[in-house]
Order: C-alpha cells, then sequence, then structure tokens
C-alpha cells in the first residue's frame, strides 16, 4: 500500500529531523542521476544496495545486517521525484531520515508467499515502468543488498523491460564527492590519525594485535565514529602473509613490523589509513625497502591533478618500485573511497578512468617480502582539487615508526 507520512506527525518542522545530509543535498544527487539517466537512456533507476540507497534517499537503519528481507528499494524515474519500496514498521523510520515522501509499504517482510518483490513491481508500475528501460546494480564494485528470492519475483516480472547495468550512473554521482562529503571524509581521516596516534602511545613489545586494534577503536568511537569497518593489524613472520586478516591475541615480538591499518566510519562513510612501526632497531635494509614506498607515494601525491588517468598514475608510482628493483608490489597504488572503502576509479594499469575534482583516494604503495622482511607500506587519503590534491591525512611517515 502508499503511504505517505510528514515530519510534522513527529512533532517537527524539519524535513529529516534525524537525517544525515541537508534535503537539497539529496536533491542534488538524485538531479545529477536523471541527467545521467537521460543521457544513457534509462527510464528507471532500480538500487537496492545499502549504500546507493542511503546515497540517493538518506534512508537510515541498522537492519541492513539482517538478510531475512531487503529494508528498502530505492527507484528513481528520469523524469519525476523517487519512490521508495520499504516494510511498513520502517515508516516512522523514512519519515525521520529520507526526503523522498512517494513510499510503497509492504506489511509482512516475512510473509510465504513473500509480497516485498510484488511492492517493488507495483512501485515500478506506479512509474509506468514495468516495460521501460531499468537501470539495475550490475557492473563493477556493486553489490546489491537483495535476498534472492525477492531479487527473483522483481526479475521475473520484469521480462517486458529492458534491463541494463545502471554503474555508469551510479558512479558518475558517487565518485565525485560534494563539499559536504569531502568534509566527512575530511573529519573521520582526522579521527583515524587521532586513533592511530593514541595506539602508538600504548603499544610496546608483548602488546597483542588485539590490544592494539581494541586501542584503535576505542579511541575512534571516543572521537565520534559510529562503527569499525575493518581493523587490519599484524605483527610478525608468522603473520605477514595473513592479507586483510582479523586481529588475533598473539603478542608482538621483538624486531617484528606492525602494520595498523584502519578504517572507521561515520554514518555510512569509511577511511582505509595505515602506517607501520618496527619493534627494535629498523636494520639497513628494511629503511631502504620502506625509504622505496615513501618515494613511490610522495611520486604518486605529486602526479594528482585533474585530467590524468588512473593508469597514468599507477605508472608513476610503479615505476619507482620497479626501479628499487627489490621485493613484490600489489597490482594497484591506491582506490577511490567514500561510503565504500574501495570505490573507483581504482589506480590500477587497468582503469582508463581521468580523475577530476572531487574524487577521493586512498594511496597506498606496497613492498613486500613475507618469507622474510615483511610489508612496507604508508597508506593516506586525499582529495582531488581543482589544480591538484589535498592530503587529508597528517601523520608524519618519513621515517619507520619505532616501538619500544
Amino acid at each position: 500500500m502508499a503511504v505517505t507520512m510528514t515530519p510534522a506527525d513527529y512533532g517537527t518542522d524539519n524535513p529529516t529531523p534525524w537525517g544525515d545530509f541537508p534535503v537539497a543535498e539529496y536533491q542534488a544527487r538524485v538531479a545529477k542521476a536523471q541527467r545521467l539517466m537521460h543521457a544513457e537512456g534509462i527510464d528507471v533507476l532500480m538500487l537496492a544496495q545499502r549504500e546507493n540507497v542511503e546515497y540517493f534517499s538518506g534512508f537510515l537503519t541498522g537492519h541492513w545486517n539482517s538478510k531475512t528481507f531487503a529494508c528498502a528499494v530505492l527507484l528513481i524515474p528520469v523524469d519525476r521525484d523517487p519512490v521508495l519500496v520499504l516494510p511498513g514498521f520502517f515508516a516512522g523510520t523514512a519519515a525521520g531520515s529520507t526526503f523522498v515522501t512517494d513510499h510503497v509499504y509492504f506489511d509482512e517482510p516475512h510473509a510465504r508467499p513473500r509480497d516485498f518483490g510484488l511492492c517493488v513491481l507495483a512501485g515500478l508500475d506506479k512509474l509506468g515502468a514495468r516495460t521501460g528501460r531499468i537501470g539495475v546494480e550490475s557492473g563493477e564494485n556493486l553489490a546489491p543488498t537483495w535476498n534472492m528470492i525477492d531479487r527473483d519475483i522483481v526479475f521475473d516480472g520484469l521480462s517486458g523491460a529492458t534491463v541494463v547495468s545502471g554503474a555508469e550512473v551510479i558512479w558518475g554521482c558517487r565518485m565525485i564527492k560534494s563539499p559536504l562529503e569531502v568534509e566527512r571524509m575530511r573529519t573521520i581521516v582526522r579521527w583515524s590519525d587521532e586513533s592511530i596516534l593514541h595506539a602508538r602511545t600504548l603499544t610496546h613489545q608483548g602488546a597483542t594485535e588485539a590490544d592494539v586494534a581494541s586501542w584503535c577503536s576505542s579511541k575512534a568511537f571516543e572521537l565520534g565514529a559510529d562503527g569499525i569497518a575493518f581493523m587490519n593489524i599484524r605483527a610478525g613472520l608468522p603473520r605477514y602473509p595473513c592479507a586483510d586478516s582479523i586481529p588475533v591475541e598473539r603478542p608482538v615480538g621483538d624486531s617484528e613490523i606492525l602494520l595498523m591499518d584502519i578504517g572507521i566510519k561515520k554514518l555510512g562513510y569509511s577511511t582505509d589509513v595505515a602506517y607501520i612501526g618496527y619493534t627494535g632497531t629498523p636494520t639497513d635494509e628494511h629503511k631502504r625497502y620502506y625509504d622505496a614506498v615513501i618515494r613511490s607515494h610522495e611520486a604518486t601525491l605529486a602526479a594528482i591533478r585533474p585530467g590524468i588517468s588512473s593508469k597514468e598514475l599507477f605508472k608513476v608510482g610503479r615505476t619507482v618500485l620497479e626501479d628499487f628493483g627489490e621485493g613484490k608490489y600489489l597490482d594497484m597504488i591506491g582506490h577511490g573511497i567514500g561510503m565504500d572503502v574501495h570505490e573507483p576509479p581504482i589506480i590500477t594499469p587497468y582503469d582508463d578512468r581521468v580523475l577530476e575534482p572531487g574524487m577521493v583516494f586512498a594511496i597506498e604503495p606496497w613492498v613486500y617480502d613475507t618469507a622474510r622482511l615483511g610489508f612496507f607500506c604508508v597508506e593516506e587519503i586525499v582529495v582531488v582539487t581543482e589544480d591538484g590534491f589535498e592530503n587529508l591525512s597528517s601523520i608524519e611517515r618519513d621515517e619507520i615508526w619505532v616501538i619500544d
């Protein structure tokens, strides 16, 4: 059933009293999507991935971790206001967080047979789009949060439609951050830096990886974070090969590299910042490896500007590492970041996208020798400006941090 509730029902005149960004921010996002849809010949964009629903509608709920049913599907038509399909018990949540006022509710999300998919189709019928050209979340870096039963019902009902990828529209909007998004990233990067520096003051030989992760996390929450994207904390020869693993109760020993690679979250936006330390006195070989990473990092940063392609930027940073000639390297030098930890453009030899002002990147050259020396990296977050870049990270990185 279609229901519209207003903020006045909840005792406030604010259009989104518990929303994230101002209404105008979301309206601008939808308007840009509609311009791109028109260029792509898409009649309706159908979104079920959490990040996309939140990005375009502002609808916020903590229920997305449930796999029982989708929390919401957002339908963006090319020529009118969006429609939000969601469970009836989210009515108050929607009224308090999203600017979208045209809602299609279903009352029994656990019903058998299921009616969520039928309600999505009903929403498309409201828009006269069941037989149109529908853009969906297929393509790079997209993973819609569908329960597969619901998805099958919807796609079975679209036999008369032309279903195409909406990736160019989605990323055409999300890759370029607004000033409010950049400010959000600036804030949470600062929190990440402070969390790492806080953990550094407490870290010592004998502390465990889990201790370090706990110190980073607790500080992040104290500063204002509302979630942890990941804590990639590891040290020592047995742990060097364990890429992106979860911190364990292993004490950090003597003559070991400690990686602090963390991502913290605030209202859907994430960071990805990494630095390394060494217990004891780094050898000349350790210093040489680390120096190669810093030179690659600096060269990559110096080359950031509007108009350079991702693959050209990759070549700049990779050439420094190849000239160094030792260890192994990742096949990327960095990646876009925002509501997803990894967003396009990805700085690889395979990505032709051109950098534009407002793009935000995590820059992260790596050299590693996990069977002997360990891994060497620095990862910082930058935003592309009209004439170069702004580094949002601020931790000193010229030398390996020494752990007492």
